[in-house]
């Protein structure tokens, strides 16, 4: 069940859910960790909207059974006539609010029996200081504090319990999920608005998963390593609260220091001074120009030449509002140089004065990982932008063979001519039921998604507008994609389906062979006498017509 916490009764009923009684009241031995005995785990998260400086707009506390979604924006009021201004709220019930959930954080960080899991808490927890540093004291020091005895960095539980994943060592919460538990997270809302009220009901369904995930992942951790899961929780030193690449960025630190205290400090080469800034005119033709990363969309707004970065063409996400009717939005693009590529598109909205508002969606970009600008008045409406397909996968050669399973499969989803004239095919709807018959439709790829990789391949500019094998080659390729699988799982999950179908034709066929015997038997037993009556009164009727 997910809640929507905005007043003191609903914080108080997240800490009945969440905390319950106090361990004082609880037997020590109803307390032991066993292996019969699940632990006491809270899930941690934080959604803002992706603009500089923006205070935390929601916090997601997880329970096993409960999602608690907390308005931190009832801590703050933005005042009407300036909406970069944020001033603390002098009712009383926003003061009630901010002490009540002040103290159910620190009470909540403060029970070592209860294990918080964090993805990054700490640049959580700092964002939440931030935004509310007179109201939130209990996360004045958020880095000692996510390093304490009874929190737990999920990306560090998942190297203790799977040390052969060294890759989960930098990767997001998406591939830790695709890796540790083999499901897929969406992540289409991560940089949706998280300011606007009331929340979509995508986006409360992402914030739920995005904290009630977390738990998911330390059970399975647990289960597969539980005595060492058990003996880490025990560690005073708190091994599992340290993220895990803690050791190397402080060997990184120190190694900067050293290199800069033995060559001095490089001065800096002082910057040529600004041209003219563009014009409205200017920032409307630079519309989907491809700058050299974000430095170079400021640089040329700004008037600053252009100044060459090495920085390899890695890819941004954000937003920056700058003055005027217009703004920046850095999105991540298609990379060809190592083939690498976003499974979703980031959504982004604009506002360009008090109330304002809208929403798109990144468009594709021929360009390596670049960034684009993007000029939206207020009086803007919703205008999305269809993402961008992703990348087919690599098709081996031999499911191009005339004998292969795959091409059974298709030839059992298509349609067959009579005559013979045109070779087995399928339509859009026919596409569309296989994938979604597969199981193929879920994630990133959804039933708009299955009609556009149909369009793309080919197939509505055949002749007859429909997919032969070679269009459902690259479509499938696309779906797994799509997926961020190997065209080989998808083509198995094909395959079996097509067999499953065929196994089932075969039995009703030879079902109704059966029927149709027993009942032409049954035709040869009957007395001839019932014979002679059925002819003779067919007789009848045929000299009354």
């Amino acid at each position: 069940a997910t809640h929507w916490v905005a007043s003191v009764a609903a914080i108080d009923y997240m800490r009945a859910a969440t905390l319950g009684p106090s361990p004082n009241e609880k037997d020590a031995g109803e307390r032991a960790l066993s292996s019969e005995k699940r632990f006491d785990v809270v899930g941690i998260d934080a959604e803002w909207r992706p603009q500089s400086g923006s205070p935390v707009a929601l916090l997601q506390i997880a329970t096993r059974h409960e999602v608690f979604l907390v308005d931190t924006l009832t801590l703050c009021v933005r005042d009407a006539d300036d909406a970069d201004d944020a001033d603390c709220a002098g009712k009383e019930e926003t003061d009630a609010f901010a002490e009540a959930l002040n103290r159910f954080l620190d009470d909540l960080f403060a029970r070592r029996d209860v294990v918080k899991l964090g993805f990054g808490l700490e640049h959580d927890l700092k964002r939440l200081r931030r935004s509310f540093p007179e109201s939130l004291s209990c996360v004045a020091e958020p880095a000692l504090l996510c390093r304490r005895d009874g929190f737990v960095d999920v990306r560090t539980l998942c190297l203790l319990a799977f040390p052969e994943k060294r890759k989960l060592k930098k990767t997001s919460l998406a591939v830790t999920v695709a890796s540790v538990l083999g499901a897929y997270v969406d992540k289409t809302e991560q940089c949706s608005d998280w300011a606007r009220r009331p929340l979509s009901l995508s986006q409360i369904e992402y914030a739920a998963a995005d904290a009630h995930v977390l738990i998911v992942l330390f059970d399975r951790c647990a289960h597969q390593a539980f005595e060492q899961v058990v003996e880490a929780l025990s560690d005073p030193e708190a091994p599992l609260a340290r993220p895990p690449d803690a050791e190397d960025e402080d060997a990184g630190d120190a190694k900067k220091k050293r290199t800069k205290s033995a060559r001095g400090a490089a001065p800096r080469k002082p910057r040529p001074p600004p041209g003219p800034p563009m014009s409205e005119l200017d920032v409307v033709r630079a519309v989907g120009t491809a700058f050299d990363g974000r430095k170079g969309v400021v640089d040329a707004l700004s008037g600053f030449p252009e100044v060459p970065s090495d920085h390899g063409g890695r890819g941004g996400g954000g937003l920056e509002m700058l003055p005027g009717a217009f703004a920046l939005v850095f999105v991540n693009v298609y990379s060809p140089e190592d083939g690498r590529r976003r499974r979703y598109a980031n959504e982004f909205w604009v506002s360009g004065s008090p109330g304002g508002g809208g929403g798109s969606r990144a468009p594709p970009s021929p360009a390596r990982s670049t960034t684009s600008a993007s000029s939206r008045t207020s009086n803007d409406s919703h205008s999305p932008l269809k993402p961008p397909l992703a990348a087919p996968k690599e098709i081996p050669a031999s499911f191009r063979e005339p004998g292969c399973d795959l091409r059974e499969a298709f030839f059992t989803f298509a349609d067959h001519d009579a005559s013979g004239n045109r070779s087995p095919s399928c339509d859009a709807v026919k596409w569309g039921r296989v994938v979604r018959g597969c199981g193929l439709v879920g994630g990133s790829l959804t039933d708009d998604v299955a009609r556009e990789i149909y369009r793309a391949s080919g197939a509505s500019v055949a002749e007859d507008g429909r997919m032969r094998y070679d269009e459902f080659l690259w479509a499938c390729a696309t779906v797994a994609g799509t997926h961020g699988v190997q065209f080989k799982e998808v083509a198995a999950r094909l395959v079996g389906v097509a067999q499953k179908q065929r196994a089932r034709l075969a039995e009703e066929k030879a079902k109704r062979a059966d029927e149709n015997s027993a009942g032409a038997g049954a035709a040869a037993t009957k007395p001839p006498a019932a014979d002679e009556k059925k002819k003779k009164k067919k007789g009848m009727f045929s000299r009354m017509f």
